[in-house]
């Protein structure tokens, strides 16, 4: 578990302007979730949005906004990206999957290969 910082507007009066507040996150395979702490003490967590966008808090006015999974919990999405993207690659999560982003001119589900379908492993 770490902490993150987000852009935030919540309140607990009717106060809408954006700020940046810290809160805990635990990245799990699925969602990044937030942990929150209220004045009396007790904690509670949401997941963000796998895409990322606004995330209301029970008991408070404005919302939360949260980056993108992959952004969130970049070595979680890495961890299920196939051979970690080679080295060659970014890994990306969308809504339901992750997936590799190729540099340059590499291709395959993996950057493996370049785009025409070899690979750069030297030869002795």
């Amino acid at each position: 578990s770490s902490s993150r910082c987000f852009d935030t507007s919540l309140s607990v009066s009717s106060s809408a302007a954006t700020i940046s507040s810290c809160y805990g996150l635990r990245c799990a395979s699925d969602a990044g979730h937030i942990t929150f702490t209220t004045n009396s003490g007790s904690s509670f967590e949401l997941a963000c949005p796998t895409s990322g966008g606004s995330l209301a808090v029970p008991g408070y006015s404005g919302a939360l906004v949260c980056p993108s999974f992959s952004e969130l919990c970049p070595s979680v999405v890495l961890a299920d990206c196939t051979n970690k993207c080679s080295g060659r690659g970014s890994c990306v999560a969308s809504d339901d999957s992750v997936a590799c982003s190729c540099y340059g001119s590499y291709a395959s589900p993996d950057c493996s290969e370049l785009g025409d379908g070899s690979d750069d492993t030297p030869t002795p």
